[in-house]
């Protein structure tokens, strides 16, 4: 028996012609949305005002998540202040959102992780020993800084060479005994109003996903 293979129509082309497209556009957006809470946004640093906090060319004050520094008037805050300098000053760095934390502080500067290409720079700062773990809040790389910390304190980095900064300590929301730490208990009201990067980018893929769905499907019907 011959089989009579029925050559395909202009429609049959255009409806195969649109599955692709928008199969393509799905994957383009899957990945987008992935990468985004990795990535997040870059900028460019105008003026470092102390070793925790900066100014971008967008007029917008930057806190770095999870480390404390030394306040105007106290030991080590000049040294600390210039170390984030040599880090960040006229560069262009990434920010980066915690899932824990606020968008902004209670002084309306916006919370973030520091990243120059794969270095994490608040991390950077515990580690050479001119900021500390600030575990009095709960934040994703607590655990990290905290062992960073106690590294940079048994090495005798920076600030940790100086018998002076025991003040600073209970400052920062740490007791330290016996070379390890002890801090507040971790416990931090999440604002209603603060959303993670990765939740809005689900929701937004979630959408378009379902407009893009509805597209297709009308464009089968033609």
């Amino acid at each position: 028996m011959q089989l009579h293979i029925r050559p395909k129509t202009k429609k049959m082309f255009n409806i195969e012609f649109l599955i692709i497209k928008n199969l393509s556009v799905l994957k383009i957006l899957l990945l987008s949305v992935l990468f985004l809470p990795v990535y997040g946004q870059n900028i460019t640093v105008i003026r470092v005002l102390d070793g925790d906090t900066f100014e971008t060319s967008e007029n917008e004050k930057i806190r770095l998540i999870g480390i404390n520094t030394p306040e105007k008037n106290d030991i080590y805050f000049e040294e600390s202040k210039n170390h984030l300098i040599k880090y960040i000053l006229n560069k262009n760095v990434t920010l980066i959102k915690d899932k824990y934390s606020s968008n902004r502080d209670r002084n309306g500067r916006l919370l973030r992780y520091i990243h120059i290409g794969n270095e994490d720079i608040n991390l950077a700062m515990i580690r050479d020993g001119y900021a500390f773990a600030y575990l009095k809040y709960r934040f994703e790389r607590s655990e990290t800084y905290k062992q960073e910390q106690l590294n940079a304190n048994y090495h005798e980095k920076g600030m940790w060479k100086s018998v002076s900064i025991e003040h600073l300590k209970n400052d920062s929301g740490i007791s330290i005994k016996n070379n390890s730490i002890e801090s507040p208990t971790n416990s931090i009201a999440i604002s209603k109003s603060t959303k993670s990067i990765s939740y809005k980018g689900h929701v937004i893929l979630f959408l378009i996903l379902i407009l893009i769905s509805i597209g297709l499907v009308y464009s089968l019907k033609k």
